[in-house]
């Protein structure tokens, strides 16, 4: 194809997507489009159709390293960094839609915000939300993999955390890589450990939820954090409109060893 002729095949293709919206465009339709913006003078439909056939779906090359995308012939690097960073540029875009001023009265409240940093994401990582004493929001601290294991298993580095921002609620979340919401004995016992630590300085730990794409499993609405007469959260309830899966299991009693393992109690 001659560069004019090239040229030309762009302009149509985004006179379509102004006319019909990207929503109607196919996957790799979507991606021969934005590749128009890294790779200049190219064809850029047998690149995208390259990356949906290594990668497997349009999420799949999203979620792709710079160094695999590179690997696919005719891709840039600005191409790659491009198309690497637009989930992290769709959460920032969500979260700056998000309403932080309203009290968090439920989990519809607070779900959209923990998705937003959460959902979706290949890596573990972990969000305390400080509340003041009318519920409302505080702080948002974001902790990503390279400190998630030292969090999860350092319950005073959450108190620190409430003691910076003068919280008097907490809520904690973390995410499933995996996609499987129910926490793991691990993720029991020191959620138990963070609420009694909180209790010592006066935090109310309302509540622990897990993010696993699109599911949701929350501590509290499971029982696994009674409500408390020193929290006035009103109980959780789920909207009709925007219902979250919360997948069936039971209260799983741990012990902390001395070697800072978990037994399960019998």
């Amino acid at each position: 194809m001659s560069d004019s002729n090239h040229l030309g095949h762009r302009e149509r293709v985004k006179k379509k997507l102004l006319e019909i919206g990207l929503d109607k465009f196919h996957e790799h339709e979507i991606l021969e489009f934005l590749l128009f913006f890294g790779i200049p003078y190219k064809n850029t439909n047998i690149i995208a159709h390259n990356l949906i056939k290594k990668f497997g779906s349009f999420a799949d090359v999203l979620e792709a390293s710079v160094e695999d995308l590179i690997q696919i012939p005719g891709m840039t690097r600005n191409a790659a960094i491009l198309l690497h960073t637009l989930p992290q540029v769709f959460r920032e875009y969500r979260k700056s839609k998000l309403d932080t001023k309203n009290p968090i009265i439920n989990i519809d409240d607070i779900l959209p915000l923990l998705e937003a940093n959460l959902q979706f994401r290949d890596m573990e990582s972990l969000v305390v939300v400080c509340l003041n004493a009318r519920q409302r929001i505080t702080a948002v601290v974001e902790m990503g993999i390279s400190e998630i294991n030292s969090i999860l298993l350092s319950p005073r580095s959450i108190v620190d955390i409430a003691l910076r921002y003068k919280a008097v609620n907490l809520i904690i979340a973390h995410n499933h890589p995996s996609g499987n919401a129910i926490p793991s004995e691990s993720d029991i016992a020191m959620t138990i450990d963070i609420k009694h630590m909180l209790k010592c300085i006066d935090v109310e730990l309302v509540d622990h939820i897990i993010i696993a794409d699109n599911k949701a499993y929350s501590f509290y609405l499971k029982r696994e954090i009674r409500e408390s007469k020193a929290c006035n959260i009103k109980p959780y309830h789920m909207s009709n409109q925007t219902p979250k899966s919360l997948p069936r299991s039971t209260v799983v009693k741990v012990v902390k060893k001395e070697d800072g393992t978990f037994q399960r109690l019998v």
